[in-house]
């Protein structure tokens, strides 16, 4: 359902064609190379740029109701990004240069389609100002009214929210939803009424391990989905020097098969821990079955806050009890999981108790992260040297 100016791949920028990570001046040429240098010869099917640097502000001047230009809005700057971005802006501006013009015109020269993201009330403008291949829409605006102020042959996305079993709308073209619990729902939902869907894969601003990215999209991959949306990855010290060899696993179900995964379960907050069983859900797509012999290791870590010496964990996944951990410490501990308590493809139901001495009973004891993390030999999975490796010698 995806079409070139779709893709399975979305890179999607939230700075409003600025780089408040960089201190004025910053050339456009710079700019240029922040945010599309990375990209170059990768997978990434379409870049979306935020029209501006927050929710109330564009990077261009502006009549929109409700918003303002970012060069001439009155309320101070709120962090040192924000009076950067400005001063970008400002500097781009009086030099007659436009960022988010030069942005599409270098994405499409690199092969990519080049979408906007902003609030319905923007569209019509941007649009007619841009010529975008579509419109990302950020809130939650009857589409209907976007996709009538839209020129014929601009796709319209829209962001998924609510309740999953609720109708799509069949006036947009792509639907972009979470990738969490409620991905599968939604890909059955849309594809009933042949909208494509993208998984949003947010970074946030914490770095991003491979290895949970890989997982992150391997799930999404096997929820139904049509491509996948990487959102804040540019603010994320996100796959350091690795960054294209990552984004061409993320690309291809298939091509991340066998490579090794860290898959987090959906933790209520707080995840409390005492003597009555508590259990939590852990989605694999990987299918260990079959790996056979490529399957290097799976463990359970768990991130427990305050977990003394004296505490007896009483631990299993999918009715199999855990025998002793691998390893532990008064921050986490890890166990080794094989023969009955290998983690299946799909739903892994995690049970877990603590049985704490009388003199810490008064003290909460509480899971933070409950991951399997999954590791393949090598040339599947990355290379790790053999115990007795000495790199002296």
């Amino acid at each position: 359902r995806l079409t070139a100016t779709t893709g399975r791949l979305w890179w999607r920028s939230d700075t409003g064609a600025t780089a408040p990570d960089l201190d004025p001046p910053v050339t456009p040429r710079r700019l240029l190379h922040r945010r599309l240098g990375a990209l170059a010869g990768t997978p990434v099917d379409a870049f979306v740029c935020a029209i501006g640097p927050t929710s109330d502000t564009t990077s261009y001047p502006t009549s929109a109701p409700g918003l303002t230009f970012a060069v001439e809005a009155t309320a101070a700057a709120q962090s040192l990004e924000q009076w950067r971005a400005r001063e970008q802006l400002r500097a781009w501006w009086d030099a007659g240069e436009d960022p988010i013009a030069l942005l599409g015109a270098e994405a499409r020269r690199l092969g990519m389609a080049f979408w906007l993201f902003g609030p319905a009330v923007a569209a019509a403008e941007a649009v007619e100002r841009y010529t975008p291949d579509g419109w990302l829409l950020a809130d939650d605006t009857d589409s209907s009214d976007v996709r009538a102020a839209l020129p014929t042959g601009v796709m319209l996305a829209a962001t998924a929210g609510g309740d999953p079993s609720r109708i799509v709308p069949t006036d947009i073209d792509v639907l972009v939803a979470p990738a969490d619990d409620a991905l599968t729902e939604w890909a059955a939902a849309a594809a009933a009424v042949d909208v494509a869907v993208v998984a949003e894969m947010d970074a946030g601003d914490a770095a991003v391990a491979a290895e949970r990215s890989r997982a992150n999209a391997a799930a999404s991959w096997a929820a139904g989905v049509d491509g996948l949306c990487l959102t804040g990855f540019e603010h994320a010290a996100h796959f350091g020097d690795d960054t294209v060899r990552v984004l061409h696993d993320l690309q291809s179900p298939l091509r991340l098969e066998h490579l090794d995964k860290r898959y987090a379960a959906a933790l209520r907050e707080p995840f409390e821990i005492d003597e009555s069983t508590s259990v939590a859900a852990i989605d694999v797509a990987d299918d260990l079955a079959t790996a056979g012999v490529r399957t290097a290791q799976a463990r359970l870590v768990l991130a427990v806050q305050q977990v003394a010496a004296d505490d007896e964990l009483e631990v299993s996944l999918n009715g199999s009890r855990l025998a002793a951990p691998l390893s532990r410490d008064q921050h986490e501990v890890v166990y080794d999981l094989q023969d009955d308590a290998l983690p299946v493809r799909g739903a892994n139901q995690l049970a877990i108790a603590c049985h704490r001495p009388v003199a810490l009973a008064h003290l909460p004891l509480v899971l933070t992260a409950a991951e399997v993390d999954i590791t393949y030999h090598y040339p599947d999975g990355a290379w790790r040297h053999p115990p007795s490796f000495d790199p002296r010698t």
